[in-house]
């Protein structure tokens, strides 16, 4: 118990780190994916200006494949 409570408490710290480090004023949750010719870069956390807007988009991720 004490472990996963530990777990949680640093991955929320580094997540508050990451998001002063850098230049971005907001933060997006859920799966998003950004399309840059033959890259696909996709997150379920994204940080970003929002003088710019997010550039990436849950329509510019793939489907996924059925399972049969």
């Amino acid at each position: 118990m004490y472990h996963t409570v530990k777990l949680i408490v640093m991955g929320l710290g580094l997540l508050v780190l990451a998001s002063c480090a850098a230049p971005v004023n907001s933060v997006s949750f859920g799966k998003k994916c950004e399309s840059n010719g033959d890259k696909l870069t996709s997150s379920y956390i994204w940080f970003y200006d929002s003088k710019n807007g997010l550039p990436a988009t849950a329509d510019q991720c793939p489907p996924k494949a059925k399972k049969q």
